[in-house]
């Protein structure tokens, strides 16, 4: 009887996670999109709280995004895709959000598209203190 019990009991967490897993997030969305991909995709410059960067954008169809970032010519560091919160602003074009995070420490980006301008603008955040961030393909 317990055997039973747990086999029903790990089809089940089998089937939600499943179900779980096929639910679009905004970012797998819309980031992923052909038309994001093309946008998003290559090297900017870019200006954080007045410094200097660079954020590169690389998509691989077969992994995702590759994302990284060199602040005032140092060494690159790693930026992830995150979802949307309750934090980031609405959107009528959710491709043009592009929520990121910080790898080593999960601080929150954001970058908005300004529609077909190769610019882009939104903010960074060190110890929860948003930083402005402004972008250039």
């Amino acid at each position: 009887m317990k055997i039973k019990s747990w086999v029903f009991s790990l089809a089940c967490s089998c089937i939600s996670l499943s179900i779980f897993a096929m639910i679009p997030t905004p970012t797998s969305a819309n980031i992923n999109s052909e038309r994001a991909i093309q946008e998003w995709s290559g090297n900017w410059d870019c200006i954080i709280d007045g410094r200097p960067s660079k954020i590169s954008f690389n998509y691989d169809f077969g992994k995702g995004w590759g994302i990284r970032f060199s602040d005032n010519g140092g060494p690159w560091k790693t930026l992830v895709a995150r979802r949307l919160d309750s934090n980031d602003p609405p959107a009528d074009r959710p491709g043009n959000l592009f929520p990121l995070k910080y790898a080593d420490d999960g601080n929150h980006w954001l970058l908005i598209l300004h529609g077909g301008s190769r610019k882009a603008s939104g903010y960074t955040t060190w110890n929860k203190t948003p930083y402005g961030l402004h972008c250039q393909k």
